[in-house]
């Protein structure tokens, strides 16, 4: 972690992603049952691209399902209106319903629309009810992952 203005910055791996092949999509499209664009599958996760930022924000999923899915989680993501792009991120069979902001999904988020819209910095948003808003820059084969924090406890532990 380092720190630059008043943002923190995560240093990761990129994450490498292929496209899955047909059947694999027409599990995740019947589950999702959104208008998909396409579906990946990267080191832990699988990713589905769908149509616009509004399908993704009226987006209910259907966590039985999901949770069937042979992955750590499902990130649901498309294009932004105002920001690169936005994304959700569903991981029932790893106990986490919906992760409100989640760093480690990005390292496959981050290179894939670096390819798509032809640029190295992003801004984005994962649009849990929480939320949060991200900023991602792809260097080669590492991705760096910032937002802004609060400090909310101080403390010493005595081990």
């Amino acid at each position: 972690v380092s720190k630059r203005n008043d943002m923190l910055w995560l240093d990761f791996p990129i994450d490498t992603f292929q496209r899955c092949d047909q059947s694999e999509q027409e599990k995740v499209k019947c589950i999702v049952g959104l208008n998909l664009k396409a579906v990946y599958r990267g080191r832990f996760d699988l990713m589905a691209v769908v149509k616009d930022q509004r399908s993704l924000e009226d987006f209910s999923p259907r966590l039985d399902e999901i949770k069937e899915l042979p992955c750590r989680g499902l990130i649901v993501t498309a294009k932004g209106d105002e920001l690169d792009f936005v994304s959700r991120f569903f991981a029932p069979q790893s106990g986490v319903p919906e992760d409100a902001v989640t760093g480690s999904a990005h390292t496959t988020l981050a290179p894939f629309w670096a390819r798509e819209l032809g640029k190295p910095k992003l801004v984005a948003k994962q649009l849990s009810a929480r939320g949060g808003r991200i900023c991602c820059e792809v260097h080669g084969d590492r991705v760096l992952i910032g937002g802004n924090a609060i400090t909310y406890l101080h403390g010493k532990i005595s081990v």
